[in-house]
């Protein structure tokens, strides 16, 4: 029995008003953690539509798409929403307590901020000591 196989007879158990749903919509305002989107095909206004996991908006990674940008909203339980995906994004915030990996940790184009800093003010004392 293949993986479909299994989730399409889980479905079949759970039932069809489980199901989840996802619709094309356009933003029409951003407050924190949730937007508020009217579904293209109906004209429906959906609020508070998630952003993330939580309906906070320094937890994890917060992706804000841009007001009148559009965005694929999956339906999670019939009352729940969040935002799956952005064709514009206005900005992006993580609240990480341990490391943010990029690249692999390559340094390609991605500044050390303190290894530079703390070379620019060896630079700077070296200069201020020469006579």
């Amino acid at each position: 029995m293949s993986k479909h196989d299994i989730a399409e007879n889980i479905r079949k158990l759970a039932g069809s008003a489980n199901a989840f749903e996802t619709f094309v919509c356009e933003v029409k305002s951003v407050d924190g953690a949730t937007c508020t989107v009217t579904r293209v095909l109906d004209g429906l206004e959906i609020a508070d539509v998630r952003l993330n996991c939580h309906i906070t908006e320094n937890e994890g990674i917060v992706v804000t798409p841009k007001v009148n940008s559009f965005v694929l909203v999956t339906n999670i339980d019939g009352r729940q929403h969040f935002v799956s995906q952005c064709s514009e994004v206005e900005k992006i915030t993580i609240d990480c307590n341990g490391d943010i990996i990029i690249n692999g940790g390559n340094n390609d184009g991605i500044i050390k901020i303190k290894e530079l800093t703390n070379k620019l003010n060896a630079l700077v004392q070296k200069f201020n000591t020469h006579t």
